[in-house]
Order: C-alpha cells, then sequence, then structure tokens
C-alpha cells in the first residue's frame, strides 16, 4: 500500500503559478526514512538508475523526486494501475550515464506527456504538460541571499541592471528561472552568461537570448511570453514558444518553463 502525502511529506501543495492549463505541478518537503521499500514500487530499471548514484545525498535526493514523481502522476493521468512498478521515470542514459530529460512509460507504452523533476535541501518539485509538443523544466532554490561575486559571475550586465534593492531574491529567482528554461529548451549545454533573461510588459521573466533545435544559443526567437494550451491554442510556427514562471512555496524560489517543441501548428492532448 502507498501511504499517503501526509504519512510521508510536510508542505505538499499544487504549485500557485500562473500556468497554462495543460501544466501543472506540485512541490513538497520529503523524508527519504518515510517512503516505502523501492523494491514495491520501482522497476527493476528505476532500481537500477537509482543504485547508479554512488553518494547516498544523491541517491536521496533521486529518491524523493522519484516518489513525489509517481505520484504527482497517478494522481494526474488517473486509472492507473495501483502497482507503481507500471509506471517507470526514467532520466539517465544508460549507454553513457548521462542525465536526459524523463522518459515516462506506463505499462511499457511510452506516455506522450513531458515531465521535470527538482529537489534542493530536502524539498521536491515536479512539473508535467499533457500535450503533445511540449517541454517543461523546473527548478527549486533555497530563498535566502547568494554567494558574494556570484550575480558578476554569471548574469549579464545588462540583467543586473534590471534588478532593485527590494528584490533581493531576483539574483537566485534568475538562476533558477534559467535552470528551468535550460531543462525545457533541450540545450545541449547549460551556459548561463548566454541565456539572458530580461522582463515583458507585464513584469514577468522572459527569455531575450536562447536557444534554437541543436544545442546552439542564438538570439532570442523563443522569447514571446505565452504558451498554448490542450483547448487549441494557435501557436507560432517554426520556432519554440516560451514561458516562464516564477514564485516562493516555502521556504523555496521555484522557477516553471514551458516550452513548445517544432512547428506542430495546434497543441494536442497527450495520447490524441
Amino acid at each position: 500500500m502507498i501511504p499517503r502525502y501526509g504519512d510521508t511529506m510536510r508542505g505538499a501543495y499544487d504549485l500557485r503559478l500562473s500556468l497554462p492549463e495543460s501544466v501543472r505541478g506540485t512541490v513538497a518537503e520529503v523524508s527519504p526514512r518515510s517512503i516505502p521499500d523501492a523494491n514495491g514500487w520501482l522497476a527493476a530499471d528505476e532500481r537500477k538508475e537509482m543504485t547508479g548514484w554512488r553518494s547516498p545525498r544523491r541517491r536521496d535526493d533521486w529518491l524523493r523526486g522519484r516518489y513525489l514523481a509517481k505520484r504527482h502522476l497517478v494522481e494526474r493521468i488517473g486509472g492507473l494501475s495501483s502497482d507503481w512498478r507500471d509506471l517507470r521515470i526514467l532520466t539517465r542514459d544508460e549507454s553513457t550515464g548521462r542525465g536526459t530529460p524523463a522518459r515516462v512509460s506506463i505499462a511499457g507504452q511510452r506516455w506522450a506527456g513531458a515531465l521535470s523533476i527538482a529537489h534542493a535541501a530536502g524539498w521536491v518539485g515536479v512539473v508535467s504538460a499533457d500535450v503533445v509538443g511540449c517541454r517543461v523544466g523546473i527548478d527549486l532554490v533555497v530563498a535566502g541571499g547568494c554567494p558574494v561575486g556570484f550575480a558578476e559571475t554569471w548574469f549579464s550586465e545588462r540583467e543586473r541592471s534590471g534588478w532593485t534593492e527590494r528584490e533581493p531574491d531576483m539574483p537566485l529567482t534568475m538562476w533558477a528561472a534559467k535552470e528551468a528554461w535550460f531543462k525545457a529548451s533541450g540545450m545541449a549545454r547549460f551556459e548561463p552568461r548566454r541565456m539572458e533573461l530580461g522582463r515583458g510588459s507585464d513584469g514577468r521573466l522572459r527569455p531575450t537570448g536562447g536557444a534554437s533545435r541543436g544545442g546552439e544559443v542564438s538570439p532570442a526567437r523563443c522569447g514571446a511570453n505565452e504558451v498554448g494550451d490542450s483547448n487549441g491554442t494557435e501557436w507560432e510556427t517554426g520556432i519554440d514558444r516560451t514561458v516562464i514562471e516564477t514564485g516562493r512555496e516555502g521556504p523555496m524560489i521555484v522557477a516553471v518553463a514551458v516550452c513548445r517543441v517544432g512547428s506542430l501548428g495546434v497543441c494536442r492532448e497527450a495520447g490524441s
């Protein structure tokens, strides 16, 4: 039997960000000591991925993330088997050992939606999209100041000039936004100084220097601060469209990015 949220988590709640209808997220503080035995809810290839982490801390982080991700998807998708081993989430390339975007399968069939997992200081964030042709990314950062020289190292002069003294968390918020954007974009390399962010007319962060397919960083062609959803919203064709939302959930700064991939015209629900 899989325990309820209250048995294993504190502060589990849906993200209170202005996300598209097709995108949902959850954040929680998760204790690995109260998570059920992995043999009862992880498939064999998932357990192999878990044991590939040599560091106990990284292994605990992985377990926290996988548990919340499965809970999130079970509650979101509905109608799934009570055996969580039928819901497989893999995030590493078996041949290279490198991390990959989450690959989700249900009873051996690939799920067409998108999933991203993040963890920091015992907290886990999960975000998913149930439409074809969307990528999602999430990142968590503990609020409360950043190291000396951090902003000068990782942000452009133009980015730093847009901050005010009333925004002490802005460097960390922007860092989380870049991490989330990187996960959603499919870029081959994380190059934060070249992934420039600015603000739209509504004050939200938006890309002003972005990524095209193939991993090369290019001028901002994916900077529109909007995204389509499963109601059939039209997309700009030929280039990704990106939305970034940030906020606070408990002690965490949370950033979520959603990218439209390719030029498929209209978002469709996963499985349609």
